[in-house]
């Protein structure tokens, strides 16, 4: 990282002292990611000595900016992106495309004038093979691009640029979604899915580990059916819960995935029930089949919940696989909560790899 840095930096501008003060500040903030945005803000200065410098800290800067919504991602859904965003300009008019090379999705493409676009061509490429390494293949062609898609948006969205996830919510994706009614059906899905908080936190994990849970095998139609079906299980899940009154199954069941829903309700039924009836459902979900147990409260009952999970995983009815905080969307509202998430693993269960 920091010899790619200081290459790129003495071939952009040239100059020993610029490397200099580069190191001294990225050394400062002790981060791989600011050492990109930092190495950007030296190149910035020399702007004037040509097109050589402007590519550099346009690269830069975005493989910092993606790359550190990348790791937030990585980290909510247990790794389903490990790899960095490394980009390599060629000429105008080459084909775009990109692959693996050791740690690092590569992507190759031309610079663009318009500073969105670059953005744009680098999240998309990166997503096509940075995404679900292995385990792409078993997920439907409409299915594949919606999660796609949604991934992307969600880099976009954090990457620091004004206007950028505008451009793509605007102008991209509505000619994406034009004339196509089956993605634009399947898109609309996973996007409920994601406001509820169960596209990172649910779908993504579950993902990484089919693979594993099938074996490897050659993908067949009945891969590519149990998935749809637990993303339709899981919009039906988003849909109820933005509808009040509306019922859904909390459990999921199939060849592969075995999955189960938990909510812990208000506070004020906290204080009244205790913690009992909800370490009891933990204590079911085996019975019921599942092999992971995905704990959610809102609110208040955040803290409750963790003491729940505690509990259940000492008295061994479940292993603590990791726990997250998110938003969630409340029901008939454009309001949203914070919430959190416990990933429970259930007794001889398959074993999952534990999240860096």
């Amino acid at each position: 990282m920091w010899l790619d840095v200081a290459r790129d930096i003495l071939a952009g501008v040239g100059g020993v002292s610029v490397l200099s003060v580069g190191l001294v500040l990225a050394a400062w903030w002790k981060s791989p990611h600011n050492v990109e945005l930092m190495a950007a803000q030296v190149a910035r200065v020399f702007a004037f000595l040509g097109s050589g410098v402007k590519r550099f800290k346009i690269k830069r800067e975005m493989q910092g900016r993606l790359n550190a919504h990348l790791s937030l991602i990585n980290r909510w859904s247990g790794r389903d992106m490990p790899y960095n965003l490394s980009i390599e300009w060629v000429r105008p008019g080459s084909r775009r495309e990109s692959f693996l090379r050791g740690e690092s999705v590569v992507c190759r493409m031309d610079y663009d004038d318009n500073p969105h676009l670059n953005y744009l061509n680098a999240a998309l490429l990166y997503v096509q093979s940075g995404f679900l390494v292995g385990n792409r293949q078993y997920l439907a062609p409409v299915t594949r691009k919606a999660v796609d898609f949604t991934l992307v948006g969600l880099m976009l969205g954090k990457s620091g640029e004004r206007g950028i996830a505008h451009t793509y919510y605007t102008v991209v994706l509505p000619n994406e979604l034009s004339g196509n009614e089956e993605f634009a059906a399947r898109y609309e899905a996973i996007q409920r899915i994601e406001q509820q908080g169960f596209f990172t936190n649910i779908f993504l994990p579950e993902m990484l580990t089919f693979g594993l849970a099938a074996a490897d095998a050659a993908p067949r139609g009945a891969h590519r059916q149990e998935i749809e079906k637990f993303v339709d299980f899981l919009d039906n899940l988003a849909a109820a819960a933005e509808q009040r009154n509306r019922d859904s199954t909390l459990d999921f069941n199939d060849r592969n995935l075995q999955v189960s829903v938990i909510y812990v309700g208000k506070h004020e039924k906290l204080s009244k029930q205790g913690y009992e009836p909800y370490i009891h459902m933990i204590r079911i979900c085996k019975e019921r089949g599942a092999h992971t147990v995905y704990a959610i409260a809102t609110g208040g009952s955040r803290e409750s919940l963790s003491r729940i999970c505690s509990i259940a995983e000492q008295q061994g009815y479940c292993r603590v696989l990791d726990s997250h905080d998110f938003r969630r969307k409340l029901p008939e509202t454009a309001r949203w909560m914070p919430a959190r998430v416990f990933r429970l693993l259930i007794d001889g269960s398959i074993e999952i790899k534990e999240s860096q």
